[in-house]
């Protein structure tokens, strides 16, 4: 990295950096030689100085009727910098104190087709947690098949995951009700007659599943919040039947 740049980072602008070095190289000098050897109009290299002067990087020299300019050793700026990092580490604890810490973003994750449904609900069935669901079970069938299905809640049994499941009434779901593999792991209710889902919502641990069946996709959406929502409303439906 070029030292101008490097200058910058401690707080010099690009100019002040320039005249900066230019004091450095020539040792006692007038405005017009630093000017000339930093390639910087007069009017502009003042400008630099008194950000120097402040700064106390570099000093005024008078030989007789001329005023030169002369660089502080560059050790100054790295006593600088340690010295405002000193200061910044004392007032860290008030600082931290004031910080309002940012919600953290909700993770979102994007499946298509059969093969990344099935990763989904592979994922619920091992989640080891009591999952709310509200689901079509004739869409299900309509992609999985009985032995999918059977290797799917074989997972739920072997890490006692647990289902709360508010069924669309179908066939598919009385037949799903009474089949060997969906029994002991949790109650099943059916929605009312005429109550059509277009997407079978999934909550479990701290997130929230939502499956297309008619386009094979699913999103899986990683929040504590959106989580608790959709929970809530589950749970008032279940309540309700």
């Amino acid at each position: 990295m070029h030292l101008v740049e490097i200058l910058q980072q401690v707080g010099l602008s690009k100019r002040t950096a320039k005249v900066y070095l230019a004091c450095l190289e020539l040792g006692p000098a007038s405005i017009s030689d630093i000017a000339k050897k930093a390639n910087i109009k007069r009017p502009t290299v003042y400008l630099a100085m008194e950000e120097l002067l402040n700064r106390k990087l570099v000093y005024r020299v008078v030989r007789g009727k001329s005023t030169l300019y002369h660089a502080e050793h560059p050790r100054k700026i790295l006593n600088q910098c340690k010295s405002n990092l000193s200061q910044i580490e004392k007032i860290m604890p008030e600082l931290e104190a004031r910080y309002k810490h940012p919600l953290p973003k909700p993770r979102i994750r994007f499946y298509e087709g059969k093969e990344g449904l099935k990763m989904v609900y592979q994922e619920i069935a091992s989640s080891s947690s009591r999952v709310l669901a509200s689901v079509s079970i004739e869409r299900f069938f309509r992609v999985f098949s009985e032995k999918e299905a059977f290797e799917i809640f074989e997972l739920a049994q072997k890490n006692k995951t647990r289902f709360s499941d508010l069924v669309e009434q179908s066939r598919a779901a009385e037949k799903y009700a009474k089949a060997k593999y969906r029994k002991g792991l949790g109650p099943i209710k059916s929605l009312p007659s005429g109550f059509k889902l277009s997407t079978d919502v999934l909550v479990y641990n701290n997130k929230v599943a939502m499956i297309s069946f008619d386009n094979l996709v699913a999103i899986v959406i990683e929040d504590q919040g959106i989580t608790e929502t959709q929970k809530k409303f589950l749970k008032f439906l279940w309540k309700g039947l």
